[in-house]
């Protein structure tokens, strides 16, 4: 009985001590998570073990926002595309677009302000859906054209947000004045 206690017992340690294989699935699915410390902790680690995420091409990459600069840098460090895009043709600065410090990290790789998804937003029109004004203002700083065509859902958020508002008027003045 002890012998069968004991084999039964490391088998257990065993399987807790097993993770499984890195690989860009599992990657990917991880990354379509919430984006804990313990995810990002194992993105980090499933990236660094895979060595280069080059690989990822256009439309695998998932739908997601990504507001953690540690994870961005991560997978940029890995060799992700800056310039990837999801299936719906959103680029990763597009992804970013709520957070001002993953927005910034994306510009110092000179990513295209410009480029826009299959819907036509550009990652300044989400900034301002997800009224990050911190984004919006870098975004403006950056050259991002303001006077973008908006749909109705951006100019709700703009009605009821007298601050976003006022950002996007003044820049779309001094855009004209150029």
């Amino acid at each position: 009985e002890q012998e069968e206690e004991s084999v039964e017992r490391s088998s257990k340690t065993r399987s807790l001590e097993q993770k499984p294989k890195a690989s860009i699935r599992r990657l990917l699915r991880l990354v379509n998570h919430q984006h804990t410390r313990a995810v990002i902790d194992e993105i980090e680690q499933i990236a660094q073990e895979l060595g280069d995420l080059s690989g990822i091409k256009d439309g695998q990459w998932p739908f997601v926002n990504i507001r953690d600069v540690r994870l961005l840098r991560c997978l940029l460090k890995a060799g992700l595309n800056p310039e990837i895009t999801d299936d719906n043709n959103q680029t990763l600065l597009w992804q970013c677009a709520s957070s001002a410090p993953c927005v910034n990290l994306l510009l110092k790789r000179g990513v295209d302000l410009e480029r826009r998804s299959d819907d036509g937003e550009t990652a300044f029109v989400r900034s301002m859906y997800a009224e990050s004004i911190p984004a919006v203002k870098r975004l403006i700083e950056a050259g991002a054209n303001p006077t973008v065509r908006l749909r109705w859902h951006i100019t709700h958020k703009l009605e009821h947000n007298k601050k976003l508002a006022q950002i996007v008027v003044v820049a779309r003045v001094q855009w004209r004045r150029k």
